[in-house]
């Protein structure tokens, strides 16, 4: 076996994927022929949808296979305006928005793009493990605010902003959280909001779970950033 090649000094602050420890453990059990329930990555159980697959088929044979534009084709970016212009009532340019392939990748660009070495950055706790290991891959020390079972792992505001210290620059909101499926709600990121309108920091919005949302609750979050802290949010969102 050769031998390994060294690696950046960077990667001594990250840790390994637990999601993919699973899936690798998933697979080497169905290999020995184990009956398992795979409950590691976040996706559902049945195939992609027939209209999505045909779709995907049809830009292949239409010859829609080369290079884009960096920020991502045009139309698509102009489609995801009107969509989240529509449904939160908060005007979007297309020149706001950039294509990734899929959540994950949009975190990680936000992070490297704007934390860097002596940054803090704010998440909660019990969450979804790849968002520290952003921020330490940007890094920035990531500062963890547990929430608890008892109070039905909500986020608090007042919680999050005992936590900021003159080091801190962003704070990454997970909502629907994963895995605890706790909503935050819109009172407490306008707390938030005002709290640090003004100030040297960001507030990032994961809502790559909010179509899984199945109460009656409100749940316009950008709506609330853009009213009470314009200019100082990203918006992560995943079809």
């Amino acid at each position: 076996m050769r031998k390994p090649l060294p690696l950046a000094e960077r990667l001594e602050r990250v840790s390994a994927s637990q999601t993919q420890e699973v899936i690798l453990a998933v697979e080497a059990l169905r290999r020995e022929g184990v009956d398992v329930i795979d409950l590691g990555a976040g996706e559902p159980d049945f195939p992609t949808p027939a209209h999505i697959r045909a779709a995907a088929v049809e830009a292949i044979e239409a010859g829609h296979t080369k290079y884009t534009a960096g920020p991502g084709i045009l139309a698509l970016r102009e489609a995801i305006a009107r969509h989240y212009t529509s449904g939160y009532g908060v005007p979007f340019d297309p020149a706001e928005i950039v294509v990734t392939s899929g959540g994950k990748q949009a975190l990680f660009n936000v992070a490297v793009a704007l934390f860097g070495p002596g940054d803090e950055v704010i998440t909660h706790t019990p969450g979804w493990p790849s968002i520290v290991e952003q921020i330490h891959l940007a890094g920035a020390d990531a500062v963890l605010v547990r929430t608890s079972y008892e109070e039905g792992f909500d986020v608090r505001a007042d919680a999050i902003l005992e936590a900021v210290t003159p080091r801190t620059r962003g704070i990454v909101l997970n909502s629907p959280g994963n895995p605890t499926g706790a909503v935050i709600s819109e009172t407490e990121l306008a707390e938030l909001c005002r709290a640090i309108a003004g100030r040297d920091i960001r507030i990032i919005l994961d809502l790559c779970y909010e179509q899984l949302i199945h109460d009656r609750a409100s749940h316009n979050l950008p709506a609330v950033l853009n009213d009470n802290a314009p200019g100082q949010g990203v918006l992560v969102g995943s079809a």
